[in-house]
């Protein structure tokens, strides 16, 4: 069995809650040590096809895409896809670091402008699950706001969403004029984007997130 049917063998186990699961994914986990980078990439993508948060396996593949984030191919080709994967089967609550690591790597901030957009996408909302701090991933937001055209429908909603995560996590600053800043520049660059969703979504955005700060929003706003 390839690893990818090997994993759907274990969601059927884990489904029925068999015994033998445990050392399905015992034995999945020591292949994916072994995999290369894209490989591991693909044993992500079918854990998530069958929302399974095998953690060994996880952290197996986490360990294999690491090498990948050295190489220029890697990072254009399926960098975004790993991160993103990492970040929806849990992975940060362990290893943080090793995703922290993987955006600020030389390899993958030297070849980020070469990502379209749906991959800047992958890259902030596998920062905004991982609760990486925004500054992180900021260059994808200045990106995004250049290439936006590239987006879908349901791709312009979702970077929506991650805005919405990362500015109310800067709105909780205690210092409101900090937090008025980061707020803005989270939200700036996705403006042209968000607007050929909905104008009105836009707004309802803005208040949603900013009302945090009280009577502060028109002056939040007005800017």
């Amino acid at each position: 069995l390839t690893v990818q049917q090997s994993i759907a063998l274990l969601a059927t186990l884990r489904r029925f809650d068999s015994s033998e699961a445990d050392g399905c994914a015992a034995a999945i986990a020591k292949r994916v040590e072994l995999a290369t980078p894209a490989e591991a990439c693909s044993a992500l993508q079918a854990l998530c096809r069958y929302s399974l948060r095998e953690q060994t396996v996880v952290a197996a593949a986490a360990q294999a895409v690491e090498g990948g984030f050295q190489a220029s191919d890697f990072v254009r080709k399926s960098g975004p896809t790993a991160l993103l994967a990492l970040a929806s089967l849990g992975y940060a609550e362990v290893g943080k670091p090793l995703l922290e690591g993987m955006v600020q790597s030389r390899e993958f901030v030297a070849r980020r402008k070469e990502l379209s957009a749906p991959g800047h996408l992958a890259v902030c909302e596998a920062a905004a699950l991982a609760k990486l701090d925004w500054t992180m991933v900021s260059p994808s937001f200045e990106l995004l706001g250049a290439t936006f055209p590239q987006l879908s429908l349901d791709g312009r909603r979702r970077l929506k969403k991650v805005c919405a995560v990362f500015s109310s996590e800067a709105a909780k600053s205690p210092d409101l004029d900090d937090a008025c800043k980061a707020m803005l520049q989270i939200w700036s660059p996705a403006l042209p984007c968000l607007r050929a969703v909905d104008h009105d979504e836009v707004e309802e955005a803005l208040g949603e997130t900013l009302f945090v700060r009280g009577d502060q929003l028109t002056r939040v706003t007005s800017h």
